[in-house]
């Protein structure tokens, strides 16, 4: 088929089959009709191992590198480097290693934590940690060394490939796949929109999906959503921390089961306003023998009421247009600057992440109160200190 529609050839001396699912190839597929190098666990992909054991290819992926990362430091120990130069070794020499493996797969929790000890012990030249690990990732300007984290930076590089899977003109086969596990959570059948929602069980889909819910949930406190009628109607109802009974976010299996998860599930299509109460037990109805109908109606009747007032005032005066194109548009707060998430780079997604978890040496609450200065004039102070002087020929 390749063959055909391209008018190229295969190269079957390098070409490589990895068979996935419950698919199988023959003895006799692999001698007379493929002539492929046939593996069963897995293979070598642009760099990266992919397979059926997700434990071997972490290894395969991840062990050689933590040897490499050791090594290096091992080599750089021997020489007599100020702090700030060990520093730079790890952003310049170690990191380089890690974003291309780290930007495509997922990295486990003991290759991070690994990695993480030997970095922090070669800065401390294997000597006591006298300042905090949150406060050395900082800015050099706000106190800190600058050292790169590991984890913010992977939570960067999910963050972007959130913008682009948000973005309708960029078009590639993987979003296709992300939409496929991110409808299976609850069962709600839903798309972008689970975004606007706090999702609790992501047990059904792979890890570097998870990573990606877990990084917009970093950042959720400083995000926007510019919601139009359409957005509004696409609100998912439960796990939304927008609808709250009791301070809780709700999820109700028996509606999810209906096929009720989203505003407009419970609105008419034609007209405005809310469904009766009979018609959405009518709905739970035909997939559920026994319900009580006192219950289901009770806890419809709390679904509107805690719905925001906004919501509602859209929905009894806007009609649900659903063949309307919609887009998610979101807007990131860093710095009391409003930025469109769609138009931050990783490394502005990376310094959001890293802002939030840093923090300020013990020492400024010391020389703020000695010198009588703010807070931010003493941040001027760290800024002339790390200037770079070049002299003058």
């Amino acid at each position: 088929m390749y063959e055909a529609s391209s008018g190229a050839k295969i190269n079957r001396q390098k070409s490589e089959i990895l068979p996935i699912g419950k698919g199988r190839i023959t003895d006799i597929e692999k001698k007379n009709k493929y002539k492929f190098q046939v593996y069963e666990n897995y293979i070598l992909l642009l760099g990266v191992y992919v397979g059926k054991d997700k434990t071997v290819c972490d290894h395969l992926n991840w062990s050689g590198k933590v040897s490499r990362i050791k090594s290096l430091l091992n080599m750089w120990m021997q020489r007599q480097l100020p702090i700030q130069g060990r520093v730079n070794v790890i952003s310049s020499l170690l990191m380089s290693r890690l974003w291309y493996s780290l930007f495509v797969t997922s990295m486990p929790d003991h290759v991070l934590r690994d990695i993480k000890t030997a970095c922090v012990n070669f800065v401390r030249n294997n000597g006591a940690h006298l300042v905090k690990y949150n406060t050395i990732i900082d800015q050099k300007c706000n106190g800190g060394l600058q050292l790169p984290d590991i984890e913010s930076k992977m939570y960067a590089f999910r963050l972007k490939f959130l913008t682009r899977f948000l973005d309708k003109n960029y078009k590639v086969l993987w979003k296709s796949t992300f939409k496929y596990f991110i409808s299976k959570i609850l069962n709600m059948n839903l798309s972008e929109e689970i975004f606007m929602s706090l999702p609790e069980n992501l047990k059904c889909i792979p890890n570097v999906h998870k990573e990606i819910f877990k990084g917009f949930d970093l950042i959720r406190d400083d995000v926007e959503f510019y919601l139009s009628t359409e957005n509004i109607y696409d609100q998912p109802l439960f796990c939304n921390l927008n609808v709250l009974f009791d301070g809780k976010t709700v999820i109700w299996y028996d509606f999810i089961n209906a096929g009720i998860v989203q505003v407009k599930d419970i609105c008419y299509e034609v007209i405005e306003g809310f469904l009766p109460e009979i018609a959405i037990v009518e709905i739970i109805q035909n997939v559920t023998n026994h319900c009580d109908i006192n219950n289901i109606v009770k806890r419809y009747n709390i679904l509107k009421v805690i719905l925001p007032k906004e919501w509602t005032e859209i929905i009894h005066t806007n009609i649900h247009r659903r063949n309307v194109s919609r887009s998610i548009n979101i807007n990131v707060i860093f710095k009391d600057k409003l930025s469109e998430f769609s138009m931050c780079s990783t490394k502005e997604l990376y310094l959001l992440l890293t802002y939030k978890l840093c923090q300020h040496p013990i020492c400024y609450k010391k020389w703020t109160e000695v010198f009588k200065i703010e807070e931010n004039d003493l941040c001027k102070v760290w800024k002339n200190v790390n200037f770079y002087w070049k002299p003058s020929i």
